[in-house]
């Protein structure tokens, strides 16, 4: 999950360099190779490569930039090649070579993904250009997102920014980028004239009522759409089919690269935003019972860590600036983990104040070392510091509400009361980590 550029050692290339000394790529043939590069609508681009067992990412990068006409130093930038299934998504470095990638990708399934068995073996990954998970934000919203470019430079990019704008709708509509219903709507109605072009009389609530599903996202289809019966809207239940009509047919007559450039700029505003997204598990408290776990989606931008539930609902759980947060992999003695699996533990404060209650959350996931790479990345980064201030400006904005009462987690406030609080399970690995002992004084984290 780490950047194109960044050569220090990640997961992905430990279990390339364990393949290796397991001569599992030793008979790798040097032969023309078939490859298919998808856009993120899966629009595919099918490339004869010589030698195409030893291509590496970047080297296939430049081939779909030429295809496209992408200026190559901003499409270098701003997009990069992913291995992407329904089960494990996994960012490619440059040097790292896709055929490999994928001729170990039960290899990466097994180690990495929550897969059943039967879902691995049919498992199809893809291999798909979009954003930069390194990318930052102000950098895109300065470079790519102004529509104050002179013409000759929005033509320049607006090929670029239309695989973003496509990157950032594939994310909303999958639900892997939380959004309010207010924006929800607003960006179904760019994406709306984009593909639907000028309005006409053909454009009524019935019409967009069957389309519904093609511009939002599936948890909040029921927020928006009316109920009808025989045809017939009941009352009451009128939905914002109208609502979003009037929105769409306010931005028709937009041209493509003003309508690209609103819908990503309003997608910057949203903690998940170009984040990569991980599956784990937290637990939650309960009135009723024990404590259980509940499966939780996890995405991780330069700025946010945010959790939601992996339910059909998408409830959102919490969202933290990065810059709060500290974080440790715990990935030894996993025989004392439930499930065997690794625990990615999360410190932040409760509220903004540096001297109020803090919490200790523990996400359990086959993914957490993969995590871990990617928030180590991000914080070796020289632009953090640049990234944490767009943080600051819209921490105060953020329509999400944390329910963090909900979640079973370590309340603490200072290292005394945490060595005392924390399960036993944990308390030995993470004295190692940050060092607590009994006798610690009521120094604050």
């Amino acid at each position: 999950m780490m950047g194109r550029n960044d050569n220090v050692s990640s997961p992905v290339t430990e279990t390339v360099i364990d393949a290796r000394n397991s001569s599992l790529l030793d008979k790798m043939e040097d032969l023309p190779l078939d490859i298919c590069i998808y856009l993120p609508d899966h629009r595919g681009i099918q490339f004869s490569v010589a030698g195409g067992r030893h291509v590496n990412a970047e080297q296939l990068g430049n081939l779909v930039f030429d295809e496209l006409s992408l200026e190559k130093s901003s499409a270098e930038e701003a997009l990069t090649l992913w291995m992407c299934s329904p089960l494990l998504s996994i960012q490619l470095k440059a040097h790292h070579v896709p055929f490999q990638i994928r001729r170990l990708w039960m290899r990466f399934l097994r180690r990495y993904s929550h897969g059943l068995d039967e879902e691995m073996t049919s498992d199809e990954p893809l291999l798909i250009l979009q954003r930069n998970v390194l990318l930052t934000v102000q950098r895109q919203r300065e470079k790519y997102c102004i529509e104050i470019l002179t013409a000759q430079l929005q033509e320049r990019h607006e090929s670029l920014l239309e695989i973003l704008y496509l990157h950032a709708k594939e994310s909303i509509l999958n639900g892997y980028c939380l959004c309010p219903l207010d924006l929800c709507l607003r960006l179904a109605s760019l994406q709306m004239a984009v593909e639907w072009r000028s309005f006409s009389s053909q454009h009524t609530g019935i019409t967009l009522r069957e389309s519904l599903a093609d511009f939002l996202p599936a948890h909040v289809l029921t927020s928006v759409r009316s109920w009808s019966l025989f045809g017939w809207t009941i009352p009451f239940f009128k939905g914002s089919e109208d609502r979003l009509l009037s929105m769409y047919k306010a931005v028709a007559e937009w041209s493509k690269f003003r309508l690209y450039n609103a819908y990503v700029d309003l997608c910057m505003k949203l903690p998940s935003y170009g984040a990569a997204v991980f599956a784990a598990e937290l637990e939650m408290r309960s009135r009723w019972r024990m404590h259980y776990r509940l499966s939780v989606c996890v995405s991780i931008s330069r700025c946010w860590i945010s959790v939601w539930e992996a339910t059909c609902n998408k409830s959102h759980l919490f969202t933290v600036a990065l810059r709060r947060c500290q974080f440790w992999l715990l990935d030894d003695d996993l025989d004392q983990f439930d499930d065997n699996f690794p625990a990615l533990l999360l410190m932040f404060g409760e509220k903004q104040k540096d001297n109020g209650q803090k919490l200790l959350v523990t996400l359990f996931s086959k993914q957490a070392p993969l995590m871990e790479a990617l928030l180590n990345s991000f914080c070796t980064e020289q632009q953090f510091a640049a990234d944490a201030q767009v943080a600051i400006d819209c921490e105060s904005g953020l329509s999400f509400q944390n329910r963090l009462s909900q979640i079973s987690a370590v309340r603490f406030y200072n290292c005394e009361e945490l060595s005392a609080k924390i399960p036993a399970y944990l308390k030995s690995r993470l004295e190692r980590k940050l060092n607590i002992h009994r006798d610690s004084s009521n120094e604050s984290l």
